[in-house]
């Protein structure tokens, strides 16, 4: 099995400024932990948190709600953003910070190549995942099922526990088989929602064929900026995992 992802800050805005981020890394012989976070633009220090939560979450936190609290406090606890200012400091002590997550354990049904893969999903918030299949038609959605799902106020989670006591949040539950030919998306809300908006369009396969041939953030940026200018696409970040188990089928 094989990922690629990218990501784009809001348009008119500076790399270092994307709120967004994802991070994949291997979680044992025949095994990807995948998590793709959405830092919320209102908080403070919200690329810091959203970097947190996808670089240092851990697989062994993807076999319950209570595992995946825990690890959630375990990352509240060991958050420690440089701050500089009194304001900023101010604001973190009273606000904390606060993202979206989406948490994939990916593994392999058995050890051949061509094999299908068993995804155990965890998230809170609107970051999205998709399974499609080889004609482009959406086979499931996690967590959200539509675009009215979508709104502007999240489930989000929060980098102080007793500020997050005040905002509880809903954890979303899913396992899920994909068949080896099939595309997995897992997306932030701008790029979800665009995603859900023209699932129906004869177009939809070329969409997510424009994606897949970036061959870098910079070609990335450009198909995301066409979608922004042309098709209605929310202008906000974007951070976008792909994963196949076949990936001579989608990654050129």
């Amino acid at each position: 099995m094989k990922t690629r992802i990218y990501t784009t800050p809001k348009a008119g805005l500076e790399d270092f400024q994307n709120e967004d981020a994802v991070a994949v890394n291997p979680a044992g012989a025949a095994a990807l932990l995948i998590r793709v976070a959405d830092g919320a633009s209102t908080g403070v220090f919200s690329r810091e948190w959203s970097r947190h939560l996808c670089h240092n979450f851990e697989a062994d936190w993807i076999q319950s709600e209570q595992h995946f609290e825990d690890g959630l406090e375990n990352l509240r606890e060991s958050f420690q953003p440089e701050i500089t200012r009194p304001s900023a400091l101010r604001k973190f002590l009273m606000e904390g910070s606060y993202a979206t997550l989406l948490t994939a354990l990916v593994q392999k049904t058995d050890a051949t190549a061509d094999t299908a893969l068993q995804l155990t999903l965890f998230a809170v918030g609107d970051v999205n995942l998709f399974v499609f299949n080889r004609a482009g038609e959406p086979m499931f959605t996690f967590p959200y099922k539509a675009m009215r799902d979508f709104n502007n106020v999240p489930d989000l989670i929060r980098s102080k526990a007793a500020l997050q006591a005040k905002t509880p949040y809903k954890i979303a539950q899913a396992e899920i088989s994909s068949q080896p030919d099939e595309l997995i998306v897992m997306a932030t809300d701008a790029l979800s929602e665009f995603l859900f908006k023209t699932v129906s369009s004869g177009n939809h396969p070329n969409k997510l064929l424009k994606m897949l041939q970036c061959k870098d953030d910079m070609a990335f940026k450009e198909v995301i900026d066409t979608f922004r200018n042309a098709e209605g696409m929310k202008n906000d970040d974007v951070a976008v995992c792909f994963l196949t188990a076949r990936p001579d089928l989608y990654f050129v």
